[in-house]
């Protein structure tokens, strides 16, 4: 398994991965632009996990200041996946060790992520990483 900063010829792969992930729609096109205009920002890090050139995991994590914070980056962590055959091997854990890696660089003092109240069973992957529960997310759709 090779983990990766995303290249824009993921592209396709990684809108199939994310039907794992999220039952919204996601085009190619747009994910395409989304993809191009993140590679540009040294603030985010998109990761692929690949097995034989296929993506079987994928995490993401942008930094940003906070006043929350002392003025210190924080790190919100967003479409964290691994394909449903592919779980249990190590990938989460070393997409949110490079992820680690990205805050510290970064100076982060926080790693901030949700997750659906649902999955029960990936909440304690999240805590075996080192995550704690100890807030509540809200989430608002347009």
């Amino acid at each position: 398994m090779i983990i990766e900063k995303f290249d824009k010829q993921d592209v396709p792969q990684l809108v199939e991965l994310y039907k794992e992930l999220t039952p919204f729609e996601n085009s190619l096109d747009s994910a395409d632009e989304f993809y191009r205009k993140i590679a540009k920002n040294p603030n985010y890090l998109l990761l692929t996990a690949k097995e034989n050139n296929e993506i079987i995991g994928s995490a993401c994590g942008f930094i940003m200041n906070s006043l929350y914070s002392g003025g210190k980056p924080i790190l919100f962590i967003d479409s964290v996946v691994v394909k449903q055959n592919s779980r249990r091997m190590g990938i989460g854990s070393n997409l949110f060790f490079k992820l680690d890696e990205f805050a510290k660089k970064n100076h982060a003092s926080c790693a901030i992520f949700v997750s659906t109240a649902f999955r029960v069973a990936t909440h304690e992957f999240y805590k075996s990483v080192g995550f704690i529960n100890d807030v509540r997310g809200f989430r608002k759709e347009y």
